[in-house]
C-alpha cells in the first residue's frame, strides 16, 4: 500500500491508530482501487484509503486529478475495475450488500439541478425518507428539521423553479442530510455557497461527525480542506500524499507542485521565508 503514496504522505500519516486497523471501526476501506472509462487508461489508479466513524476526510486535487471519479466509485455509481472495496464492513461487489450500502450513503452532487425530482421544496426533502419506509408524518418532521438546519424555514410550499441558485444549493444539502446517513459524500459542496451557507454546512458536518458519521469532501480549495481531520492529495488519478490536514496544508511546495493554491497565511509565510510563488 505504501508504494502507492509519496514519501511525504507516509511521514505525515505516521502510524495509524490501532482502531483504524480494525474492520468494525471502518466505514470505508479500499485497496489498490482502479477505474477506467475506456478500458485503456485509468482515471484512478491503485487508490488505497480508509474512512472511520466520526472522521472528516478531504480529497484535494486540481481539475482532472480523479476526485469526482473516485467519489462515484465509492458511491457505487461507477464499477471499479481492479482492487478491493469494503463499505460498512461489506464487499461492495455483493449485490445484496449494495442495497444496504446505498441506503447508508448520502451524496451531494456538484449540480443540484441534476438531483432534484420534485416540484416543491418540502416534497423534495421528504422524498428520501418516504422512499426508505418512513411514514408521511415522520418524513415531514424530518424534512422540516433539515430545512431549518440549512436556513430554509418557511420554504415548505415554494416551487423549486422559484429558488435562487444559493437556495437550490442549500435545498440539495437538506435533501441529503435529512437521512442522517452513516457516510456523507460531498462533491465540491462548498464551491458555490456564500459565507453564511458555508457556516451552516460546516455546522451540519460537525453535528454528523459527533454522531459517528464519516464525511468525505472533494475540494480544490485548501481553505475548505483545513477544517477536515485528514487529507488525501490526488494527482493524475493517484494518491500523491496523505496526512493530517493541518500538517499537510502547510507544505506549500507540495501544494504548488500539485497546482493547488495554498492558504493565504501559509503562502505568506512561505514567501517570507524565501520561497518563490507567481501571484499573477
Amino acid at each position: 500500500m505504501a508504494e502507492n503514496r509519496c514519501h511525504i504522505g507516509t511521514v505525515l500519516s505516521g502510524h495509524l491508530p490501532q482502531k483504524r486497523r480494525r474492520g468494525d471501526f471502518l466505514l470505508i476501506e479500499c485497496e489498490n482501487l482502479s477505474f477506467s472509462y475506456d478500458g485503456k487508461r485509468d482515471a484512478i489508479s491503485d487508490i488505497s484509503l480508509t474512512l472511520e466513524k466520526g472522521e472528516y476526510l478531504s480529497l484535494l486535487g486540481a481539475n482532472g486529478s480523479g476526485k469526482s471519479t473516485l467519489l462515484k466509485v465509492l458511491d457505487l455509481i461507477l464499477p471499479y475495475s481492479r482492487g478491493r472495496l469494503s463499505i460498512l464492513g461489506m464487499d461492495a461487489r455483493d449485490k445484496n450488500a449494495r442495497k444496504i450500502i446505498r441506503r447508508n450513503i448520502g451524496f451531494v452532487f456538484q449540480n443540484p439541478e441534476a438531483a432534484f425530482i420534485s416540484r416543491t421544496v418540502l416534497d423534495e426533502v421528504m422524498f428520501s425518507p418516504l422512499n426508505f419506509g418512513f411514514s408521511k408524518d415522520e418524513a415531514r418532521a424530518m424534512a422540516l428539521s433539515a430545512l431549518s438546519e440549512f436556513g430554509l424555514d418557511g420554504y415548505d410550499n415554494a416551487l423549486l423553479k422559484e429558488l435562487s441558485g444559493g437556495e437550490k444549493q442549500r435545498l440539495m444539502l437538506a435533501s441529503v442530510f435529512v437521512m442522517e446517513s452513516e457516510i456523507i459524500i460531498l462533491d465540491e459542496a462548498f464551491s458555490f455557497l456564500d459565507m453564511p451557507s458555508k457556516a451552516l454546512l460546516t455546522s451540519a458536518i460537525g453535528k454528523r461527525k459527533r454522531k459517528g458519521a464519516g464525511i468525505i469532501s472533494v475540494t480544490h480549495d485548501a481553505e475548505v480542506a483545513s477544517s477536515s481531520d485528514r487529507l488525501v492529495l490526488l494527482e493524475n488519478g493517484r494518491v500523491r500524499a496523505e496526512g493530517r490536514s493541518e500538517e499537510l496544508l502547510k507544505d506549500v511546495e507540495l501544494l504548488i507542485s500539485s497546482d493547488i493554491r495554498a492558504r493565504d497565511e501559509d503562502l505568506f509565510n512561505y514567501v517570507m521565508s524565501g520561497g518563490s510563488y507567481d501571484f499573477s
